[in-house]
């Protein structure tokens, strides 16, 4: 694990059209973008290749989308469904009645019923191709991996539960709107180059090391 209280920012130069924070901004002349390997995002820069990782990259997002929605007490789009009822052994159903209120902040809509039973409504709509209890099992697993990060509160660590949860997973092939979508959105974030659990989010592969690989 690596702190990123004052993560260090990726030295993105002027000529790669960098603004103020070291964030990329990419002009119409730098817009293609290609998939490798189902698990990065490549696209060229004036001084390289700039690589990302599109599973870290939309955990980034989504941190700080749920981050903003705990704060701010805005709204999260829900996915409605079918009530779903499901029960929990005595440890996990603990740490979730100690979550509820801030994941039905996050665009949950879960009911304690007791006896270990929770009732599921609905869920945030960002994770409507995952299944309630496979996305909860997630969130508690990754809560669990956080716990004892005395730095970080409780927000924070369910946002980074959910995040990860939720973030598009490797292996999906993403058409050429979503790359530039989740790209847009990367470099909107206050913190583009690491993923709230601290991992590199993106590189950029000189051309200077294209070069020598040919001399």
């Amino acid at each position: 694990y690596q702190d990123i209280e004052s993560p260090k920012i990726v030295n993105l130069s002027s000529e790669d059209n960098s603004d103020d924070q070291g964030s990329l901004l990419l002009d119409e002349t730098y817009r293609k973008l290609f998939q490798f390997k189902k698990k990065y995002i490549l696209t060229p820069v004036k001084s390289g290749l700039l690589i990302i990782d599109q599973k870290r990259a939309h955990e980034r997002i989504l941190f700080e989308d749920f981050m903003e929605i705990q704060v701010s007490g805005g709204e999260n789009t829900q996915q409605k469904l079918f009530a779903q009822t499901i029960h929990f052994d005595q440890a996990d159903y603990i740490l979730l009645s100690e979550l509820l209120d801030d994941m039905n902040k996050l665009g949950f809509d879960i009911l304690d019923i007791g006896d270990g039973s929770l009732e599921i409504k609905a869920f945030p709509k960002v994770a409507d191709t995952k299944d309630p209890k496979e996305i909860i099992d997630a969130i508690l697993q990754n809560y669990k991996n956080t716990e004892s990060d005395l730095k970080k509160s409780q927000t924070e660590k369910l946002s980074i539960s959910l995040a990860k949860a939720a973030a598009i997973p490797y292996g999906i092939t993403l058409a050429p709107d979503e790359m530039r979508n989740l790209v847009d959105r990367l470099f909107a974030c206050s913190a583009p180059n690491y993923s709230p659990s601290g991992k590199t989010v993106l590189t950029i592969l000189e051309m200077e090391k294209f070069d020598k690989k040919f001399k």
